[in-house]
This record gives C-alpha cells, sequence and structure tokens, in this order.
C-alpha cells in the first residue's frame, strides 16, 4: 500500500529535491484553497464508493457567504461537469465561465453557473447517463472504464437563482455558490 504523507513531511523532503521540484511542490500546497475528505457514511442515494466532503473556497469567499446566509435562504443543488473541468473546479471552485473562452457548453438558459435540483440533470453535464428511474444512475456502456466522472453537491444562496426551468437553475453570482460534496463514478 502506498504511503500517505504529512504536509510536513513532504515540505522536509522537498529540501532533499531540485530546487524547481521544490518550488512546484511549495506553489501546489500554498495557491490550494481545497479541503477534500472521505465521508465517513457515504450518502446512499449517490451510489458511489467515493464520496467526500468537498470545501472549494477562499477564506474570503466562505466569510462572505455566511455572512449573507445568515439573511438569505439557502438551497441546495447539484452540479456536473465533464472531466477535463474538474482540475480547474478543485483548484478554482465553480466560477461564471459564461460569454468567456471557458464556457464549455451553451449558456441557453442565461450566463451563470448551471445547477439543478435533480442529480439527474447534471449526471448528463458530468457525461453520465440516467436510467428512466432517476434513483439509480449507471455510467453508459460507450464510456471507457478508465476515465471518471464527476458530480458535486452546492449550497446556493437562492436571491437571484434563475430557475429557468424544473430541472435547470442558474446562479449569476458565483460568490453565491458554495461546493459541499464530491461523487466520483
Amino acid at each position: 500500500a502506498a504511503q500517505v504523507r504529512t504536509v510536513m513531511e513532504m515540505i522536509r523532503i522537498s529540501y532533499s529535491v531540485p530546487r524547481h521540484v521544490s518550488s512546484l511542490v511549495n506553489w501546489v500546497i500554498n495557491s490550494n484553497t481545497s479541503a477534500i475528505k472521505r465521508i465517513a457514511k457515504p450518502i446512499p442515494f449517490m451510489e458511489s464508493a467515493h464520496q467526500f466532503l468537498f470545501i472549494q473556497s477562499t477564506q474570503k469567499h466562505t466569510q462572505a457567504f455566511f455572512e449573507l446566509k445568515k439573511t438569505k435562504k439557502t438551497v441546495w443543488a447539484f452540479h456536473g461537469s465533464s472531466p477535463e473541468n474538474w482540475h480547474s473546479i478543485i483548484r478554482n471552485g465553480l466560477v461564471n465561465a459564461s460569454n468567456t473562452a471557458l464556457r464549455m457548453n451553451g449558456a441557453a438558459k442565461g450566463p451563470g453557473i448551471y445547477l439543478s435540483q435533480y442529480a439527474s440533470t447534471s449526471f448528463g453535464y458530468s457525461k453520465m447517463t440516467a436510467t428512466a428511474n432517476p434513483a439509480p444512475m449507471k455510467m453508459a456502456d460507450d464510456i471507457i472504464r478508465d476515465e471518471f466522472r464527476c458530480i458535486t453537491i452546492c449550497e446556493v444562496i437562492d436571491e437571484s437563482i434563475n430557475k429557468a426551468s424544473q430541472n435547470i437553475w442558474v446562479q449569476p453570482n458565483e460568490s453565491h455558490v458554495l461546493t459541499r460534496f464530491l461523487f466520483v463514478f
């Protein structure tokens, strides 16, 4: 089994490697604003063995969110995205990429972060397919087994959400979205 090292052990090791490697390791550790921790008691309806608490936010963003939460209602919503987007989401959080070169899908319901109250809708954006019954979600037969698919559950300030349809919500203000859980399939 691979040994998991603490951050302090990694820093000590970095002193014995070339300077450019040490600089890279220090940048990765210091620029990370994510906290990912395996859930002790999995959420059964998500049907994934890989379930995590997932907080991706700067301290300033989190504090502003909790200040808003004191006076505004929040809702829970799913967000799905293609595998190629997850490195950026883990490093930068969910961003409103509408009208930018980073946009991966159209903006038919307006600019913002696309969310849904239904996991099955967000699974579609993560390139997974749903059965007729939204409860068990399975990968399509043509998906290569070595690839991963992810979906996150977010807490969202309910103010300014464009509930464009029953299935699709758009939150134009990225500071009103906090990731809470990450599921890897």
